[in-house]
């Protein structure tokens, strides 16, 4: 679970609208008059987005090493310049979300035809497999994480993702491992046959990309359909938990 000082003012550096000011209130229970309780708002200033004509905001979060935590916010309309004791409409909980691991991606050229890419960021991971046997903390990660790393060229004659062509696919395999910190780094090497061309900082995109995908695996159920006398083994289930594009 997030606290109020997990909770960051500035999201990716930046001021404006994505500031969050503290405001320290005291507010009724509902129990009476002189029953209150002191809580603390980050006071967003709301966009609002043409496409889904909707109003939003962008709350920038510091996960730290916490891997999936949940996340329930308490959201209200938070008017400074009011009365004192009215600052705040009645409070609304939302639902609880589970939050995707952070991860940073690094892509680096080493030559004309190849680049290297490391993916780093916090996880945890079992620690014993179905067996029941013990395993190491990097043999239990690389059993229930997969990461995999593309390098693809845009064919011009093709709209939208299928015009992006493969030209060379490596999984990621672990370069360095922080048991104390549960810090982790994934990293491989991508090349191509052609040389990959050098271009300017710009606000046009590239022919070509690097993508990474990291999967999540985990034991699902076993299959229902199964005679009663096979072992009952669960089945490995997976899902994404991670994507990114870079391009070169």
């Amino acid at each position: 679970m997030f606290g109020p000082d997990d909770v960051l003012g500035v999201l990716d550096g930046r001021l404006g609208p994505w500031v969050a000011h503290a405001a320290h209130l005291r507010l009724p229970t509902g129990e009476g008059e002189e029953a209150t309780y002191v809580a603390t708002a980050f006071g967003y200033r709301p966009q609002y987005n043409e496409g889904l004509r909707l109003w939003y905001v962008d709350v920038a979060l510091r996960p730290g090493v916490v891997v999936w935590p949940f996340l329930r916010l308490t959201v209200a309309r938070y008017q400074p310049d009011s009365i004192s004791g009215a600052e705040l409409s009645s409070p609304v909980v939302t639902e609880f979300v589970q939050l995707p691991p952070e991860r940073t991606t690094h892509v680096s050229r080493l030559d004309d035809r190849s680049v290297r890419v490391v993916v780093s960021g916090a996880t945890v991971h079992r620690p014993m497999s179905l067996h029941g046997d013990a395993q190491s903390d990097q043999a239990a990660i690389a059993a229930n994480r997969v990461l995999v790393a593309r390098l693809q060229q845009k064919d011009p004659d093709l709209a939208g993702d299928l015009g992006w062509i493969t030209l060379d696919t490596q999984p990621l395999q672990i370069v360095s491992y922080d048991a104390t910190a549960h810090l982790i780094a994934w990293g491989t090497t991508l090349g191509s046959d052609d040389p990959i061309p050098l271009r300017r900082p710009g606000p046009e995109l590239s022919d070509w990309r690097v993508t990474v995908e990291e999967w999540e695996r985990f034991p699902g159920d076993s299959d229902p359909f199964a005679p009663p006398a096979i072992l009952q083994l669960p089945v490995w289930e997976q899902r994404l938990v991670f994507a990114d594009e870079v391009h070169l």
